[in-house]
């Protein structure tokens, strides 16, 4: 029972993360050219600031337009790049791995905290939570979740400074 608590809290852990945040400086080329060549062949969720809030295939930054086709219509559709306030973007197979890794870890972990805790030899925790728990169940558990979840990254974009 003890053990089936430490898997869930693992989960809830694991859950918890796998999301990154980057900065768009929407005045920056570079900036622009790694958006774009994350959303060459994607989908992606296009925020604006007026709350616009779409999954959008084949996303394009430039300095004065941004373009993207509606999935549902198959339209081109653009706008201002200066309305952008987010783009979004979810790689299940990136959230498969990093749930694995991070569910692996953390059950290890707490096998070991529980042998310590319950008198046991830390040793055989570290053994038991490596070869098998860890990787068999925290690992697979964490690997489903992160496979659901995603791994989640989203570039908020910075202001267009004025021009005098």
């Amino acid at each position: 029972m003890y053990r089936f608590r430490l898997i869930l809290v693992s989960m809830l852990i694991t859950v918890a993360g796998c999301t990154q945040t980057r900065v768009l400086t929407l005045s920056s080329q570079n900036s622009r050219n790694e958006v774009n060549a994350q959303a060459a062949g994607r989908t992606a969720t296009l925020v604006l600031q007026d709350g616009f809030d779409q999954n959008v295939w084949g996303i394009h930054i430039a300095p004065d337009n941004t373009t993207w086709i509606d999935p549902e219509t198959d339209e081109l559709r653009s706008i201002p790049t200066s309305e952008v306030e987010a783009v979004r973007f979810i790689s299940r197979g990136r959230g498969t791995l990093l749930g694995y890794g991070a569910g692996w870890a953390l059950t290890t972990i707490l096998e070991v905290v529980y042998h310590a805790a319950t008198g046991r030899k830390v040793a055989n925790g570290l053994l038991v939570g490596t070869l098998f728990t860890g990787p068999i169940v925290g690992g697979t558990l964490g690997g489903v979740t992160g496979a659901v979840r995603g791994s989640r990254t989203v570039y908020r974009a910075s202001p267009i400074p004025a021009v005098n």
